[in-house]
């Protein structure tokens, strides 16, 4: 037993396979990254199949980014699931979206692993319990056992997934494993304009002001609108703008205030100029009044639709919103100057992830221009730094010492520092890590170690390699 032990552990040592549990956020999320990259995508799948759980609740959160409906159908597509025709979904426009790819992986993830499937049909989360049936809906023995652990699921999005996974395995399933369950539409209600009444309005606003109701999912389409107010029991009563502006103001006669009723009138912008104008000057109104966090997307989309709030001043709070596309273009309409700088940074550092590659490899071409240009991006890139420094140090561009103590403080020592300081590290490369290491950066003396073999020798330091 002893022997078989140490055998096992010696191969997760020496095949990294046995990583499951213990894939490391910077992993994940870079592997996650190069999914839709064709020369990197197949390396990062098989790393993800051997993520386990914590890669697949991750490859589901990113997933249910392009939608629920869509990620299922992107799901069942992958796995050519029987119960795909009774969701009419195109799959127009998704095929490059990382979520279609996150989708499709964590299907297969489940698919492979019904411990993990099964596992997830504990979750809290209503789109990860209907994944998991997506995942086992051509495997009639699994659905059965499902219908049994999810007959009472309160969610209407598990339960239509699941019955449409026992209507494609019917025939091969016994009638008492399923009879016991019906069919339900996930929307309980619609209230067109001529459904405002008081009755209706006072209804849903008591059921909001109790924290009954809260914010549900919107429709836009055929240029209408219906904004959703989520039931206790997990289904839609979908308002048109004149119900949602209805329910609002009776709302906030009584000191609550749900923005989410407002907002999309804004930013879908296929409402009346009535509709229009009466939102935008709620939402002027009660601007004090809204959360904190959400109040500058608030303030943005007021601006962004013509609704500009007198005296107040938009400023990105973190690092995300100021990468965000609906504050830079209200900064941008409001003449302020950090917008040409947001902008300018937005697009430098957008796709960083996908081109990582391509970015270090500027080192290798003789282009001062590129080369600066790798620089902005060290300089105003979170993400961008590992391979900006790459591109730097191929092609001895002295700026790459300047990023070294940046890239040695980082949580982690990326392999591919690590292999590009082993062939193309300078004397005075050698000589910052040294002096790094010397101060106690224990990143840094890790990296003398590594590459010592092949650079930073201590006869060689100080001189040119």
């Amino acid at each position: 037993m002893k022997t078989l032990l140490i055998a096992l552990l010696l191969s997760c040592v020496g095949l990294l396979g046995c990583h499951s549990n213990t894939i490391d956020d910077h992993k994940l999320q870079k592997a996650i990254r190069a999914l839709p990259d064709p020369q990197t995508g197949a390396m990062a799948e098989k790393e993800l199949l051997n993520g386990g759980k914590k890669a697949l609740e991750e490859l589901l959160w990113i997933s249910q980014g392009i939608g629920e409906k869509a990620a299922i159908v992107q799901a069942m597509v992958a796995i050519n699931c029987r119960a795909l025709p009774r969701f009419s979904f195109s799959n127009a426009g998704y095929e490059t979206l990382l979520g279609t790819f996150a989708a499709k992986l964590a299907v297969n993830i489940m698919l492979e692993k019904p411990s993990l499937a099964a596992s997830m049909t504990r979750s809290s989360n209503p789109f990860r319990r209907a994944m998991a049936v997506v995942s086992q809906c051509n495997n009639a023995r699994e659905i059965a056992q499902f219908a049994k652990t999810l007959k009472n699921d309160p969610s209407p999005l598990v339960r239509s997934v699941l019955l449409a996974a026992i209507d494609s395995v019917r025939e091969q399933m016994d009638e008492s494993e399923y009879k016991h369950l019906k069919y339900e539409n996930q929307i309980a209600q619609t209230l067109s304009q001529k459904d405002c009444d008081e009755s209706n309005i006072s209804r849903i606003a008591k059921k909001i002001l109790d924290g009954s109701f809260g914010q549900g999912t919107i429709e836009n389409s055929n240029g209408s609108l219906l904004i959703g107010v989520k039931r206790n029991d997990g289904r839609f009563i979908m308002l048109c703008p004149a119900c949602a502006l209805a329910v609002y103001e009776k709302t906030a006669s009584k000191g609550v205030f749900p923005s989410w009723l407002l907002e999309p009138i804004l930013y879908f912008g296929i409402v009346g100029p009535q509709q229009l104008h009466k939102a935008m000057e709620l939402l002027k109104r009660d601007l004090d009044k809204y959360p904190r966090e959400t109040k500058n997307m608030t303030i943005a989309r007021l601006i962004n639709a013509g609704g500009n709030p007198p005296n107040v001043a938009i400023m990105p709070k973190d690092r995300w919103e100021a990468m965000n596309p609906v504050i830079i273009e209200a900064l941008a309409r409001q003449k302020k100057p950090m917008a040409q700088r947001l902008i300018k940074k937005y697009l430098l550092c957008e796709g960083i992830f996908s081109n990582e590659k391509l970015i270090k490899s500027v080192g290798l071409v003789d282009s001062k221009p590129l080369l600066d240009e790798l620089f902005d991006i060290a300089e105003n890139c979170t993400d961008g730094i590992v391979p900006a420094f790459c591109g730097l140090l191929r092609a001895s561009d002295p700026r790459a010492g300047s990023l070294l103590h940046r890239i040695m403080k980082r949580d982690f020592l990326d392999d591919e520092v690590l292999l590009d300081l082993q062939e193309f590290a300078t004397a005075e490369i050698c000589s910052e890590l040294e002096r790094l290491a010397e101060n106690g950066l224990e990143h840094a003396k890790t990296a003398l170690e590594k590459i010592r073999p092949y650079k930073c020798s201590p006869q060689m330091s100080g001189t040119k390699q």
